[in-house]
């Protein structure tokens, strides 16, 4: 594995039931700590120290700062903090994997020079039971991580992450309202023309995204980073279809 850039290392909240990146964040640091239990006694084998294993309290700590932007997650921060609201947050790990679960801000701070921008730092504490998953976990796919296609799922690069997408049953469902089309053959038919937008291909993917058991809306993809760009684009939502309706259709690749 190759050295991983810290800027990628990214803290996430949930809210809305998608996922939104803490922006402005320029440093990052994810921390796990144990307590120990003493049962050192007179009978202890050379005067060593002996501890209890599985009966200390786990918990971990988020802190971050960087420049303050008044984005829409400075506002949902500063409400979670004021409130007290315990919510979920996620820490991705480049290349590595995802933490996530319940966390409370324990401490919001701002500054600033005269002659300067103006920070911010913030401080979490995990409130509760803590999940991992490997990147490959973000979709499905199989054990290898790598996209199996007999469920109709496909694979791409997004956002510096390789992504499991899969147009399920109700990814499109969601499609059909999106586009306003009676059925599948008629969603089907709409593609098949050759003809796509910037918005078609954001919404194909998202759907596709959100298929393989990533949490992100529409406006969150489209901000998304994929490696090739446009033609890229076009190529996952070709897969997609031929993966889902189970015929190859590269009418619309450029």
């Amino acid at each position: 594995m190759v050295a991983q850039a810290g800027k990628d290392l990214l803290l996430k909240v949930e809210s809305g039931g998608s996922w939104t990146t803490v922006a402005g964040l320029r440093s990052k640091r994810l921390a796990f700590n144990a307590e120990t239990v003493d049962v050192t006694d007179a009978e202890s084998a050379g005067r060593w120290r002996e501890l209890l294993g599985g009966a200390g309290v786990q918990r971990a700590s988020i802190s971050g700062g960087g420049l303050f932007k008044d984005q829409a997650s400075d506002q949902l921060v500063r409400s979670a903090f004021f409130a007290g609201t315990i919510l979920t947050w996620q820490v991705l790990i480049p290349a590595f994997g995802t933490v996530s679960g319940a966390f409370q801000i324990t401490a919001l701070e701002y500054s600033g020079e005269y002659n300067g921008e103006v920070r911010f730092e913030i401080a979490l504490e995990s409130a509760g039971l803590l999940t991992f998953g490997a990147l490959w976990m973000a979709g499905r796919g199989e054990p290898n991580g790598r996209a199996n296609r007999r469920r109709g799922e496909v694979e791409a690069m997004i956002d510096g992450e390789r992504r499991i997408l899969c147009l399920t049953l109700g990814a499109l469902a969601e499609l059909e309202t999106a586009f306003g089309v009676p059925d599948l053959g008629a969603l089907a038919a709409r593609f098949s023309a050759g003809r796509v937008t910037a918005t078609d291909l954001t919404r194909v993917i998202a759907a596709g995204l959100r298929g393989g058991g990533n949490l992100m809306s529409d406006e969150e993809v489209a901000a998304m980073h994929v490696e090739g760009g446009v033609t890229a684009c076009v190529a996952i939502v070709s897969d997609l279809l031929e993966a889902a309706f189970g015929t190859a259709d590269n009418s619309h690749r450029p």
